[in-house]
């Protein structure tokens, strides 16, 4: 629980530290400004510590963090100062907004920690490889950190969500093991705090933007509803399910990736691109807003976005030029140009990515509305309080050609015409209701046409297309959707009477039926003895050995050694020593590192020579392979004597000297004559378990 508090405490002082570089128009704004703040805190910081490291300063020394401290201190003078004259009232708005907003996050905050100690290992789907970057950042000096799969090279895959999670570790003095989890549910809350800010720019009463943004980040989608009551009806309920309806992608939302778990940087940047949106809006055509100010930081979110998280780009841009055609913001069309300069150079990796491909067969309708629709007939909802708008009859003929062309096609045309329309008539308010909802229909229907090509082929051609980009719409489409409900309330109410009240709340209730079956499920699996946020504690009992070779490498390994284990196969225990104590190996998980780097030769070349060492049926080319690569250590656990049998350490006398042994696994050390310079392996006093 004191680990808890502390990361909490942390991020809450990230916050506040952030807050003064936040576009602040009037006392009344606090509140907003102040979840925006919590939300950035943690991406602006760790954006100033890649600017330090450009220095060539160590970016957990000292005097980085000391410079860091000391950039937000003057920031909060500066703020103090300007506003001065009103000082008394901002501060009083502030600690107001401090109440509002802190209590509900905080909640939600131990709600997903307690969600997520019932499942903390760190082992299944892809949180090895999570924990992997998460542990090479926290254990680097410098950025790019090295790639713990890939020995020699820099790390080649987004790592920017990860060096937040480190930098809360090294602030909290957390071990990566807890803060892994801690940072999980700490993104949660974010997501909670940026869509709150969200809800408030577009106008939402308090009450009402607290229960929004709570049911953006809870709701699923409509799978359950047709799961229990179709054909599927008494068959326990797989919670894979509602992310694999639509055939060939994924289509995950926040609720979903808490449950998995994984560190992804898609669920890490999130927070950041909902904050995008409000601070977007926030630069409305009002008069009343400081456009300087707002595209500082707007450019600052890209380069975070592009060292995090790259395919959220496509949205932020599709929401800046959709809010431009609207007049809704004042800043000019080039605005956000310093930034999209130099993604090309930020963004760290290359990967597969070989052009544009056509859509062949898009998403069946079915299998779309049971993922969105939910969001859509919320807005459907508001369109029926309004007046009848112009040019209906046209749009409908042309959706019907559509519809029997593609059917997801002509009906997301459709929604995207009215949205268009109704901007038209509507207040600066509306416009940004519009705005956030044309840029989610606009992602979702690109999803439809284009797909950007990787290594997966058909039928999964376009699985990173629709994941990435349905990821950014959920929570742009489900706000849009949740603050149309609650702006036909009120009209309903005066047609219908109370009836309208049940009937939109039994619509809203349709999106908490995904988590309520799921928090059933945790509970009724539920080991109270096993509940914690350490990643590794439940782990111990499974593989007793391979833990406790870990720890004692952990406390003996200098940063920048290199470990010799077997390569690793995907989504497996596999490439577990590097994983977890932040040495280096040749070859982890061969299918993620082809993903990353896009070329298989270096790979197979990497396996063949580990074969070689472990076989080591040519000594001298053994002593070449280990110097080559600048091995300290050589593991030999179940997996390394089940693929090579024992024999090689015969050959490799007086090369290796047995350092750890407990159960089948056994760690050495390299110590090859000649070869100090290098760095081999400190001497260590031989352990037994």
């Amino acid at each position: 629980m004191a680990e808890l508090i502390r990361f909490y405490l942390v991020s809450l002082f990230l916050g506040l530290a952030a807050l003064p570089f936040l576009p602040l128009r009037s006392p009344k704004d606090a509140e907003v400004l102040f979840a925006l703040s919590r939300t950035l805190g943690p991406y602006l910081f760790a954006l100033f510590l890649c600017i330090i490291c450009l220095s060539g300063v160590g970016i957990w020394s000292g005097s980085a963090l000391a410079l860091s401290v000391s950039v937000a201190i003057c920031a909060w003078c500066a703020f103090l100062y300007l506003h001065r004259k009103n000082l008394a009232e901002y501060l009083h708005s502030l600690k107001k907004a401090f109440i509002r907003t802190e209590l509900p996050s905080f909640v939600l905050f131990l709600f997903a920690c307690g969600l997520v100690a019932t499942s903390p290992a760190i082992i299944g789907t892809e949180k090895p490889m999570d924990f992997a970057i998460l542990n090479s950042v926290f254990h680097s000096s410098r950025l790019p950190p090295p790639d713990l799969w890939f020995s020699g090279k820099a790390l080649n895959y987004y790592w920017f969500g990860h060096l937040q999670a480190a930098l809360m570790c090294h602030l909290s003095g957390i071990s990566p093991d807890t803060g892994y989890n801690l940072m999980l549910a700490l993104t949660f809350s974010l997501i909670f705090q940026a869509t709150f800010s969200l809800f408030r720019i577009l106008g939402t009463a308090y009450t009402k933007a607290v229960a929004g943004a709570l049911l953006v980040v809870l709701a699923g989608n409509l799978v359950p509803i047709y799961f229990v009551f179709g054909a599927h009806g008494h068959s326990p309920f797989d919670l894979w399910v509602p992310s694999r309806i639509i055939p060939g992608t994924i289509t995950e939302f926040p609720f979903f990736s808490l449950l998995v778990g994984d560190l992804h940087a898609h669920y890490v940047m999130l927070p950041s691109f909902i904050a995008f949106a409000s601070l977007l809006l926030r630069t409305r055509n009002d008069g009343d807003s400081s456009p300087l100010q707002g595209a500082i930081m707007l450019n600052a979110l890209i380069v975070c976005t592009a060292l995090g998280n790259p395919w959220n780009i496509a949205p932020m841009l599709i929401l800046f030029f959709v809010s431009k055609i609207l007049g809704i913001t004042r800043l000019p069309w080039w605005a956000l140009v310093p930034s999209l300069v130099l993604c090309p150079l930020l963004i760290p990796t290359g990967g597969h990515h070989l052009g544009i491909g056509l859509v062949k067969h898009g998403s069946p309708l079915s299998a779309f509305l049971l993922v969105w629709g939910l969001p859509l007939v919320m807005m459907t909802v508001w369109w029926a309080c309004s007046r009848p708008l112009p040019l209906t009859w046209p749009i409908l003929l042309v959706a019907g050609a559509l519809l029997w062309l593609r059917p997801v096609v002509g009906m997301l045309f459709v929604f995207l015409a009215m949205q268009v329309l109704l901007s038209k008539r509507e207040g600066i308010l509306g416009k940004g209701l519009a705005a956030i909802s044309v840029s989610a229909i606009l992602c979702l229907l690109l999803t439809e046409i284009f797909y950007l090509k990787d290594i997966y082929v058909p039928p999964y051609e376009r699985m990173n297309t629709v994941f990435k980009l349905s990821y950014c719409a959920w929570p742009l489409l489900m706000t849009s959707g949740f603050v149309s409900v609650f702006r036909s309330v009120k009209p309903l109410e005066e047609k219908a009477g109370g009836l309208s009240t049940v009937a939109l709340s039994l619509l809203v209730a349709l999106g908490l039926a995904y988590p309520c079956v799921a928090i059933a499920k945790k509970i009724k699996s539920l080991n109270y003895q096993t509940l914690t946020l350490n990643g590794l504690r439940p782990l111990r009992q499974s593989f007793p050995d391979d833990l406790a070779a870990i720890d004692w490498l952990r406390t003996r390994a200098r940063p920048g050694d290199v470990c010799l284990e077997a390569p690793g196969t995907s989504y497996t225990w596999s490439s577990r020593i590097s994983t977890f104590t932040g040495c280096a190996t040749l070859c982890g998980w061969g299918q993620h590192e082809f993903l990353w780097r896009g070329d298989s030769k270096e790979l197979e070349r990497r396996k063949r020579d580990i074969n070689a060492i472990y076989t080591c049926k040519n000594k001298r080319r053994c002593l070449e392979l280990l110097s080559r690569y600048g091995v300290n250590w050589i593991v030999c656990c179940d997996l390394e004597k089940r693929l090579y049998g024992t024999e090689w350490k015969r050959q490799m006398q007086g090369i290796v000297k047995k350092r750890f042994r407990k159960g089948n696994c056994t760690i050495y050390s390299v110590d090859i004559p000649g070869d100090e310079k290098r760095g081999m392996a400190k001497p260590a006093i031989n352990e037994n378990g």
